[in-house]
């Protein structure tokens, strides 16, 4: 169906996508897209409209990143066999239904290779509380949390309530298990906010984690490659919110991205360790970011969680990670892409002895 020109290769660039976090996705692609080599790969951009249309367009320009545009021009349903034909697909998806394993599944059954983690360690990145049992499993320090299930709160809200006030208490965070972008997170101070809470982060997702709340300060490390992972400099996130919520992230002119953080070389390089163990336990490969809650008080470092395909917008620290590191956001993407095709190049296939 899409044909390539002048011997380049063909890179489908897909975003948007069905996920709450579907405006980030299309800004990171916006800046995807500006830094791919195009005498090296021709590319398809495949938008995914909020309500699954799926739209093409084989010529792109900057500007056609714009979803509308794209909407108007090509929405229609899912088709995906045209994927079949691609050199390499740069999946700029995040949440659900992206970021999760099922595009990396997709992908995978058609033979296609990727950017990014794979099946395994994209679903367990996303799904907070199997990372935190998978990295637990490994000894690697975390803050005190635990599971709420949306059945154990219709059965019975009052024994949830119970619960969380003797396993954590309050202060506490409640959490989609499965989310990003700080989506449908709160800060519960006192019992009586708690079922509002709980109601707001049922809404994306049946599966829930509560945390303690600590004084912390919340630092970041990039990682890039497969088994010659390599790790970024250590940065850090101050926001003036209670935490780094979606306004903070992504609108907030007050959020400081601090590259590097102004910790410790000894912390610096405790946290990049830390991300390496955390990678490996969930056998990641082309990108993450790992978080981690930073104690003070007692130089401890606990993990937060690990972002399978973080930002990509001019506010994500995960680029940012990587220009103090060296690394240009060009020869960024273009590394990530390099890897795809070479991983795809040396996998084992199924069956074939």
């Amino acid at each position: 169906m899409y044909s390539v020109r002048d011997g380049r290769r063909v890179l489908a660039l897909v975003y948007g996508g069905m996920s709450p976090e579907h405006d980030v996705s299309v800004r990171s692609a916006q800046s995807v897209l500006s830094v791919i080599d195009r005498t090296r790969f021709a590319v398809l951009l495949v938008y995914i409209s909020r309500e699954g249309l799926w739209a093409v367009s084989d010529a792109p320009s900057d500007a056609d990143v714009d979803e509308r545009t794209m909407r108007m021009a090509h929405g229609k349903k899912a088709d995906v066999s045209f994927l079949a034909a691609v050199d390499v697909v740069f999946p700029m998806l995040h949440g659900p239904m992206g970021e999760d394993g099922t595009i990396q599944g997709m992908l995978d059954v058609l033979g296609v290779p990727y950017v990014g983690c794979g099946v395994l360690a994209s679903a367990i990145g996303m799904d907070k509380i199997s990372m935190k049992h998978v990295c637990a499993a490994r000894g690697i320090p975390q803050c005190r949390w635990m599971a709420v299930v949306a059945r154990d709160f219709a059965r019975d809200a009052a024994r949830v309530r119970a619960r969380i006030a003797q396993s954590i208490g309050y202060p506490c965070f409640v959490k989609p298990s499965r989310g990003g972008s700080s989506l449908g997170i709160s800060r519960v101070a006192a019992p009586d906010a708690l079922d509002e809470a709980l109601e707001e982060a049922l809404r994306h997702d049946a599966r829930l984690i509560i945390e303690e709340a600590l004084h912390v300060r919340e630092i970041e490390v990039g990682m890039l490659g497969g088994e010659d992972v390599r790790t970024s400099v250590v940065g850090e996130v101050r926001c003036p919110s209670v935490f780094y919520d979606t306004a903070a992230k992504y609108s907030s002119a007050h959020t400081e991205l601090i590259v590097p953080a102004p910790i410790d070389d000894d912390i610096a390089d405790a946290a990049r360790a830390l991300a390496v163990d955390a990678y490996e336990a969930i056998d990641a490969r082309g990108l993450a970011r790992v978080d981690f809650f930073y104690r003070e008080s007692d130089r401890a470092l606990l993990l937060n969680e690990i972002n399978t395909m973080p930002g990509f917008t001019s506010m994500s620290m995960y680029p940012k990670l990587w220009m103090h590191s060296g690394v240009a956001i060009d020869v960024l993407v273009q590394t990530l892409i390099d890897q795809a095709m070479r991983h795809s190049c040396s996998s084992v296939q199924i069956g074939v002895p």
